[in-house]
């Protein structure tokens, strides 16, 4: 998996493809990070429930991230 890692201001958001989608990820106030679908631009996406990433990766990502950026 590749990972794009964009400075935006005083916070950061990670780019990456999971299972065929476009996600971007952003640290939260917990210190863990948020998912949400995005499109080219880095806009947030509502996909149709069937075409949703499965939930168990996108949650394997976010502990991953969490672990390496603490």
């Amino acid at each position: 998996m590749e990972f794009t890692f964009r400075k935006l201001g005083y916070t950061y958001k990670i780019f990456a493809i999971v299972d065929g989608h476009l996600m971007q990820f952003e640290p939260d106030e917990e210190g863990s990070f948020r998912a949400t679908l995005s499109d080219l631009h880095g806009n947030e996406v509502r996909p149709v429930a069937s075409t949703r990433p499965e939930r168990g990766l996108i949650e394997a990502v976010i502990l991953k991230l969490t672990q390496e950026f603490k």
